[in-house]
């Protein structure tokens, strides 16, 4: 039983050769050796429990586990044989007892911390007995482990502090070592299956000592990384044969695995890990029972010959125990009922799986269509120049699509949603991807997914099975294409034809160097062309059709965005530049330059193409200055439009063009002829989820719908009916109130603790802000704004902990400072004549801190004041916003922009 955190490199493989000339054999087998079932398959019940159950596997290998509780007098624990399913015995009643718990190897000895006379002590439970207390020894009050040596002595394990034996029919203390000081801190101590040895991290070495007597038997120096000193090792495990050590290690994030033959303490193989090792419910590195491969921290199952993943199993159970390298059982909750279930790769797909790790691939290989190779000869090698290429991209546009003038009903559920694509055309079709999801509702990768086709012109829907782990990066124009990119590795496309065509299946970037060969992009230009991007900017196009490579563009630095509507260019973002390629040839076919230097990164870019293909628009922040909108004409590659703005989203603006305009994350509609925001939209309903790839200028999105118990997809024009005719009163209105080059007085009344601050700098805040919209601040203008700012406490109060050096606080860390929950609420009105003629919606903002960890200034005398002090700060700012972009009195009443709606599912709503 063990656990850890640490790494090896070559010097460790030189060091642990090293002790192999005076070592003495530590091999200490079984005294039987246990059958497992060739075809073996378990699905039996546990004890039922008010509380989650406990379960944990024999010690040594053995066969048994014990699950249950003893919480109250109807509750048991039960020892079940893993081969047949059958328990073998009960403990009952009601015992309180506590974590770390233990079963011998042969099922009949149970062992966990409980209250005695003396405290917490260690008891031993008879199982063949009746439960009867065999033992009952003094422990630490919290031991991070104990384990059976053999079926008559006990280890208790007290991290690096005290490693004791017990012998179990005597009481006696056999053997106490005490650690200090080791390298090797989170490796647990590990005994041989047959008992006679256990295997104890210390400051230098991995000791492997006589259970009777304590004596030193044979070590394992620590391995030497250089002149920085040694590393420690994460964890180790003793076969259940009892002739191999597996030792996991981790330095610097770098990870090693090790295996270490104990008749002669040779190293058989010293392997970098690049399976993912994350927090592990029980040992971080456990045998499987047959000895063919490794449980790593109860997530994946690991080849002992090449360290790489061969076998994921599903979901994320409370415990599971590895029986074979394609086998494993786990604990699971199905409704009300606990189970112990079996989940396997059949033996052909564990045999592909092995096979594709040990030739270089990964196990995602042996689910996945076969690997085909693609001819290289006769193809094109280009390189992108990095001056800028003059414009020679022709109009793209989208073609058009019909249907979806009403929301389409759609017949199944969006649990597991993970994208929408529509593809356009006379053939109009919507791709769902639909993931299973495991216990925390995450995507399961080791589960097939499913793509849901609906045709928009008829609504009907056909279903299709993508293999496990993968995920869709585009739909081809003909909506019957799809491309994917494997979870496991993100190191090949697939290509997939829902009309039941010939998968392909490729790794385009399998003789890069490592970091280079994953696939950042994957696209297709029409149904038999590929066009695949690498982080190194590698653009490869291929003919599936001919199987084989047409170009390759070396072009440094490239992120690949998308494919012009049409699907003619691939762009992509560049140092600064937004350049074109022919997606068939590789030429580059054009540069959009912004014009000045920005420090926007590609990861945060969007590059927005109007569907027509006439225009191009993206958010970039000039350096020094902010972010500027730039518009492009692409019938030329000229800068039309470069305008000043400012972004409420966390995420960044992500612009894409709707109609003539431009709509910001789903939720702002910008027009480009006003320059200001005129509409605003909140997503409403159950799965909202826009689509990830539209054919038109529509907004496209699926929703469910409660009132029906059903789900939608919906295409809205925007803005909207209602919206439109509401923009265009206000903009035709002849009593125009509020516009651009119109002058308005300023009256403030701000009331609270830094109000006086606030009104001294906020005037001319807010009259910069405004003169960015055109609007003046005159005394004498006849439309006054009236900005009235009331604070509050809403006697909540908000729990801080101080947070020392640069890591994260510690989750157990008890709050050290409180700061009561403030909020300030904001009034706008039009007045005119004296007269009160329009108020806004109130706007309240409170002083809740950005999530994370935060410094507060010297001159703040308390973190309370701090708070309150900084939401003040931004008062003027938020007051300034709150003034509609254009006001116009129409027939007696006061109508103003941007206005606001809802994406529902009954299509665009207006709020009133």
């Amino acid at each position: 039983m063990l656990r850890l955190t640490c790494s090896v490199v070559l010097v460790a493989c030189l060091s642990l050769a090293a002790a192999a000339a005076d070592w003495k054999s530590v091999v200490d087998p079984p005294t039987e050796k246990i059958q497992w079932p060739a075809d073996y398959k378990l699905d039996v019940p546990v004890p039922p429990s008010f509380f989650d159950p406990t379960a944990t596997l024999a010690d040594a290998g053995g066969p048994f586990v014990i699950v249950g509780r003893n919480g109250g007098r109807n509750e048991y624990r039960a020892v079940i044989d893993l081969r047949t399913g059958k328990t073998t015995a009960k403990l009952e009643g009601e015992l309180r007892t506590d974590l770390p718990e233990a079963l011998s190897r042969d099922g009949k000895r149970f062992a966990a911390m409980a209250q005695g006379v003396r405290g917490k002590e260690l008891f031993v439970f008879d199982l063949e007995n009746g439960g009867k207390t065999l033992a009952q020894l003094p422990a630490p009050a919290r031991p991070e482990s104990i384990q059976f040596v053999g079926t008559d002595k006990i280890l208790i394990y007290s991290g690096r502090s005290l490693v004791q034996i017990y012998d179990l029919k005597s009481g006696k203390l056999l053997m106490e070592t005490k650690p200090e000081n080791n390298v090797w801190r989170n490796a647990m101590p590990a005994s041989t299956p047959g008992g006679k040895y256990v295997a104890v991290p210390f400051n230098a070495a991995l000791k492997f000592l006589d259970s009777e007597t304590g004596q030193e038997v044979s070590s394992i120096p620590a391995p030497v990384v250089d002149q920085r000193g040694t590393k420690n090792f994460d964890a180790i495990a003793i076969s259940p044969d009892g002739k191999t050590l597996a030792i996991l290690t981790e330095h610097y994030a770098q990870r090693q695995f090790l295996l270490i033959d104990l008749a002669t303490g040779k190293t058989l193989s010293d392997l970098p890990l690049k399976a993912p090792v994350g927090f592990a419910r029980g040992p971080k590195l456990v045998w499987a029972a047959d000895g063919s491969g490794l449980l790593l921290s109860g997530g994946s199952m690991i080849d002992t010959e090449t360290a790489k993943v061969v076998f994921v199993p599903p979901g994320a159970p409370a415990a599971r125990f590895p029986i074979s390298l394609g086998t494993v059982v786990d604990l699971q909750k199905v409704g009300t009922d606990r189970k112990l279930v079996s989940s396997g790769l059949p033996a052909d797909k564990l045999v592909a799986a092995r096979t594709a790790v040990r030739s270089g691939g990964s196990s995602a290989d042996a689910l996945l269509p076969p690997l085909v190779e693609m001819k290289a000869e006769g193809a094109k090698s280009l390189t992108l120049p990095l001056e800028e290429i003059d414009w020679a991209v022709k109009l793209d546009k989208a073609a058009p699509t019909p249907g979806a003038d009403r929301p389409i009903p759609v017949e199944f559920p969006l649990t597991g949603l993970q994208s929408l694509r529509v593809t356009g055309g006379t053939v109009p079709a919507a791709i769902y991807e639909i993931a299973k999801l495991d216990n925390f509702t995450r995507p399961d990768a080791t589960q097939p997914s499913t793509l849901k086709k609906i045709d928009v012109l008829t609504g009907a829907s056909t279903s299709y099975e993508l293999p496990p782990g993968c995920s869709v990066r585009d739909v081809a124009a003909d909506g019957k294409t799809v491309v994917t990119v494997d979870a496991a590795t993100g190191t090949r496309a697939d290509v997939f034809h829902l009309d039941g065509g010939k998968p392909t299946g490729l790794r385009p970037y399998d003789k890069e160097a490592e970091d280079h060969r994953k696939v950042s992009f994957a696209a297709l230009p029409s149904p038999n062309r590929l066009v695949t991007v690498n982080p190194a900017g590698d653009v490869i196009g291929w003919d599936l059709a001919a199987g084989k490579m047409v170009y390759t563009t070396q072009a440094a630095g490239f992120v690949a965005l998308g494919l012009t509507p049409g699907r003619q260019y691939l762009y992509g973002f560049q140092y600064g530049t937004f350049r074109f390629l022919d997606a068939a040839t590789g030429e580059p076919a054009g540069d959009l330059v912004p014009g000045f230097q920005t420090s926007t990164t590609a990861a945060a870019v969007t590059l927005a193409i109007r569907p027509d293909g006439q225009e191009a628009a993206a958010v970039l922040t000039r350096s020094g200055v902010g972010m500027k909108l730039v518009r492009w004409n692409l019938a030329t590659g000229k800068r039309i439009d470069l305008v000043s703005m400012t972004s409420d989203f966390q995420e960044g603006p992500k612009p894409v063009y709707v109609g003539q305009h431009l709509l910001f994350n789903n939720k702002q509609l910008y027009s480009p002829a006003l320059k200001t925001m005129i509409w605003s939209y909140t997503a409403t309903g159950p799965g909202w989820k826009e689509a990830a790839q539209r054919p038109d200028g529509r907004v496209w999105y699926t929703v469910g719908d409660d009132a029906k118990k059903g789900a939608v997809l919906v295409a809205a024009d925007l803005p909207g009916s209602d919206a439109q005719a509401r923009i265009s009163k206000v903009l035709d209105g002849k009593e125009s109130l509020i516009k651009p080059d119109t002058a308005v007085s300023l009256e403030l009344d701000f009331s609270g603790t830094h109000a006086e601050a606030a009104m001294k700098k906020g005037p001319e805040e807010i009259k910069a802000a405004w003169a960015n919209r055109d609007i003046e601040v005159t005394d004498d203008a006849k439309l006054k704004v009236r900005i009235k700012v009331k604070e509050r406490d809403t006697g909540k109060r908000m729990e801080f902990t101080t947070a020392r050096g640069f890591g994260p606080p510690s989750p157990f860390a008890k709050p050290t400072d409180l700061a009561r929950t403030m909020e300030v609420t904001i009034e706008t009105s039009l007045i005119q004549d004296g007269t009160v003629i329009w108020n806004a919606p109130d706007v309240t903002h409170d002083n809740h801190p950005p999530q994370g960890r935060f410094s507060v200034p010297k001159e703040d005398m308390t973190l309370d004041g701090f708070l309150v002090r900084r939401m003040w700060d931004t008062v003027p700012e938020w007051a300034a916003a709150t003034l509609p972009s254009y006001a116009t009195r129409v027939q007696g009443r006061i109508l103003t922009l941007p206005g606001r709606a809802t994406l529902a599912p009954t299509g665009v709503v207006a709020v009133k």
